[in-house]
C-alpha cells in the first residue's frame, strides 16, 4: 500500500536553521511504501508497528480522505515496518530507475505498490519516522484515486513562499547532504529515500542531472542548463577552462584532469545519472588533420561509449566535428551503433548546422544521441530557429561601443553568416580566425582575421589597406552563440579566452538538443517507430562472421555492383580503425575482422604513454 506524505515540520523544536527548512522542501512530496501482504512482519527489536496502526491505515484506505489529522496520534513515534521504502514516483522510467521527477506527481495517475527492498534502504527510511518528527499529513490514494493538481500546487506554492529566502548555493549544499551516506555508489540513485530529495533552483524543482566530460569552457554546459539539466559534475583537462566554469557556476563540482583516469573522477559514483554528455577531442576526425581515428592517442569517442556502460545514463549526448560523418569513418560509426545497441540504447546520428539555431556562423557539428528504448520513440531532432542574424547584426553594438563612426556601414557589409570559428590549440600560436580560406571569407565581410583585437575600434580608427577591424573576444563569443540570453564570463588573457570560445559547442545548439532530450524523457508528443540506419554493410558482414569473408559475400552485402578495387579501398579504410586479417590463397582475397584499435579503457594501451608525453600540448 502506498500514500503521499507532505511534511510540514522537522525536528524536536521549531525550525531554526536554513538547511532544515530546505530539508522540508526537498522531501515534502514522497510516496511511502508498506510491505507486501505476504511479507513477514517485523521481528522483536526491529521497530515493530502496533496492531492499532495497521487497523487504522486499513480503515482509511477503504475510504480515502484528503487529510486525516484527527487520526494521526496513532502514527506518532511509529517506525516503518520491515521492507518499507520511499519509492520514487517517476512512472515513465524502468523499474530499476528511481530518478526524482516532480512533474509526474500531477501528470500520472497514482497506483498502489508494495515492493520489498534491501535493509540498507529500509534503515534510512526508518530514520524519518523516529520519535520527535512532527506528524505527517497523509494524502491516502487507493486504486484509481488521483491527487488533484490544484491541491498539490497550492501546497507547493505555500512552502515556496515560506522559504523565499533560500539561495541556490544553500539549495545545492543541502541537496548534496541528502545524497550523502549511501551504502554504495549505486545507492546514490537507487535509494528511494535519497532520490526523493529535490533540488530547488530558481523556484523550479530540478530532477535531471548531467555528468559532462571534456566540458571545455561551458558552451554545452550552459545550453544544457538552459534545457533544464543540473550539473552533477563537469570534467575538463584545461586549467583555464576549469577556471571559467568555476567563475560562472561556483556551485558546480568541477574535476580537472585526464577524464579517462580514475584519479580525476570515479564514473561508478554517478551510475544512473539522467544524461552523460560531452564534446570529446576532435583532432582524430577533423578534415584539416590526418584523420587517424582510432589510432590517434587523443581519441576518446570509443571510450565515451564504453563509459555509458559504466555510468548507465538514461541518455547519452556526444558531439564532434563534421569529419566523423565522412565515409572514412563509416566502420567506426557502425561500431558505435552496434556497441550502444548491445548496451541497451537506441542511437541516432545527425549533422547539425549552428546557423540553423540562431548562431551567425557556419559551424557543422556531428551529434550522437542515444536513449533507453522506452524514451527513444519520443526523441526528435530540434527544429531550426525562425531567424539567424548576420555577423553585422550580431555584433554591430559591440563594434560601435567605443564610438567608431563606421560601425553601421561595416555591419551592412558584414551581412553574411561567418565561417567556422577555429579555436586552435596550444600547439599552434595565438588567436587566429582560421585557415586561408576562412580568412578570405572574413575579409569579404570587412574583418581582419589575422588575430584578435583587445578592444573595439576607437572613434577615429582608419583601416585603409586592411579588410577592416579585427574582432574582439567578446565579439567572437557573440558569433559563437553567447548572446545576452547566454551570459558568461571567460577567464584568462586574450589568447586563452579566444581558445576557450573557439573550441566550444554553441550554447543555443546545446540547448536545442538538450530540450529535445528533455521532451523525450517526459514522453512529450506522439511516439515514432525508428528504423536502424546502417552506416557500413561491409563492416557488419565482417563483424557477424567468425571466419574469413569472401569477395562475393561482401558484394552481396553491399547490395549493388562493386568491383575489387572498391572493396579493397573500403577494407583499407576499415583497417585504420580495426585489425583486418587478409587471406590471399585464392584468386580473390578474403577478410576477417579483428580487434578495434581504439582506446576503450585498456590499461596497457599506448594512449596512456602518449598522453603523458604530449599532455602539455593537448587542449
Amino acid at each position: 500500500m502506498s500514500f503521499f506524505v507532505a511534511r510540514l515540520g522537522y525536528g524536536r523544536t521549531h525550525v531554526r536553521s536554513r538547511h532544515r527548512r530546505l530539508h522540508l522542501v526537498y522531501c515534502f512530496l514522497q510516496r511511502l511504501m508498506l510491505p507486501d501482504p505476504h511479507h513477514l512482519p517485523a521481528r522483536a527489536g526491529e521497530c515493530c508497528v502496533g496492531a492499532a496502526v495497521s487497523l487504522h491505515v486499513a480503515t482509511q484506505l477503504r475510504r480515502p480522505v484528503p487529510l486525516v489529522g484527527g487520526r494521526l496520534p496513532s502514527m506518532l513515534g511509529a517506525h516503518v515496518p520491515e521492507a518499507a521504502v520511499d519509492e520514487d514516483s517517476d512512472f515513465a522510467c524502468s523499474k530499476d530507475d528511481v530518478w526524482t521527477d516532480a512533474h509526474v506527481i500531477w501528470e500520472a495517475q497514482q497506483e498502489v505498490f508494495a515492493i520489498p527492498v534491501s535493509e540498507a534502504v529500509q534503515g534510512r527510511s526508518q530514520d524519518r519516522f523516529r520519535f520527535g518528527v512532527t506528524p505527517a499529513i497523509c494524502l491516502h490514494v487507493a486504486g484509481t484515486a488521483s491527487v488533484q493538481r490544484c491541491g498539490i500546487e497550492t501546497l507547493v506554492m505555500s512552502l515556496l513562499t515560506f522559504l523565499r529566502g533560500v539561495t541556490p548555493r544553500h539549495a545545492e549544499s543541502s541537496r548534496k547532504r541528502c545524497s550523502q551516506g549511501a551504502a554504495s555508489p549505486k545507492a546514490r540513485y537507487s535509494s528511494a529515500a535519497e532520490a526523493s530529495c529535490l533540488a530547488l533552483e530558481g523556484g523550479h524543482m530540478a530532477s535531471f542531472e548531467v555528468v559532462e566530460i571534456c566540458a571545455g569552457a561551458g558552451g554545452q554546459a550552459l545550453g544544457l542548463e538552459r534545457a533544464g539539466f543540473e550539473h552533477a559534475l563537469a570534467v575538463e583537462l584545461d586549467q583555464n577552462a576549469c577556471n571559467t566554469l568555476r567563475e560562472n557556476r561556483s556551485e558546480w563540482k568541477v574535476a580537472q584532469g585526464d577524464v579517462a583516469s580514475e584519479d580525476t573522477w570515479k564514473p561508478a559514483d554517478y551510475e544512473g545519472v539522467a544524461l552523460l554528455a560531452g564534446g570529446v577531442p576532435c583532432p582524430p576526425f577533423t578534415i584539416a588533420g590526418k584523420q587517424l581515428g582510432a589510432t590517434d592517442e587523443r581519441d576518446l569517442f570509443a571510450w565515451a561509449i564504453e563509459l555509458a556502460g559504466v555510468v548507465r545514463p538514461r541518455a547519452l549526448l556526444l558531439e564532434n566535428v563534421r569529419g566523423l560523418s565522412m565515409p572514412r569513418f563509416a566502420g567506426y560509426r557502425q561500431h558505435v551503433l552496434d556497441r550502444l545497441a548491445s548496451l541497451g540504447y537506441v542511437a541516432f546520428w545527425q549533422l547539425l548546422q549552428a546557423s540553423d539555431f540562431g548562431v551567425p556562423q557556419l559551424r557543422p557539428r556531428f551529434v550522437l544521441v542515444a536513449m533507453k528504448p522506452e524514451d527513444a520513440p519520443y526523441f526528435e531532432w530540434p527544429e531550426p530557429a525562425e531567424h539567424t542574424p548576420s555577423v553585422g547584426e550580431a555584433v554591430v553594438d559591440l563594434m560601435g561601443s567605443n564610438g567608431w563612426r563606421g560601425a553601421d556601414a561595416w555591419a551592412k557589409r558584414a551581412s553574411k553568416i561567418a565561417p567556422t570559428i577555429v579555436g586552435g590549440s596550444k600547439k599552434h600560436g595565438g588567436a587566429d580566425l582560421g585557415p586561408t580560406r576562412a580568412k578570405r571569407a572574413w575579409a569579404e565581410m570587412g574583418v581582419d582575421a589575422l588575430g584578435v583585437a583587445d578592444e573595439a575600434p576607437l572613434p577615429g580608427a582608419d583601416f585603409t589597406g586592411k579588410p577592416g577591424p579585427k574582432l574582439t573576444c567578446e565579439m567572437v563569443a557573440r558569433i559563437q552563440g553567447w548572446s545576452d540570453d547566454y551570459d558568461w564570463n571567460f577567464t584568462g588573457r586574450k589568447t586563452t579566452k579566444y581558445r576557450q570560445i573557439g573550441n566550444a559547442f554553441p550554447p543555443p545548439v546545446a540547448a536545442a538538443v538538450g530540450s529535445s532530450i528533455m521532451r523525450a524523457f517526459k514522453h512529450v508528443g506522439v511516439p515514432q517507430q525508428r528504423e536502424s540506419v546502417e552506416h557500413d554493410p561491409i563492416y557488419r558482414v565482417l563483424r557477424e562472421s567468425d571466419g574469413f569473408v569472401t569477395f562475393n559475400q561482401l558484394v552481396r552485402a553491399v547490395g549493388r555492383p562493386i568491383d575489387a578495387p572498391e572493396i579493397e579501398r573500403r577494407i583499407s579504410l576499415l583497417s585504420r580503425d580495426f585489425h583486418i586479417e587478409v587471406n590471399e590463397d585464392k584468386a580473390l582475397p578474403s577478410y576477417k575482422l579483428g580487434a578495434f584499435r581504439a582506446f576503450v579503457g585498456q590499461e596497457d594501451h599506448d594512449r596512456h604513454e602518449l598522453f603523458m608525453k604530449y599532455q602539455a600540448r593537448i587542449s
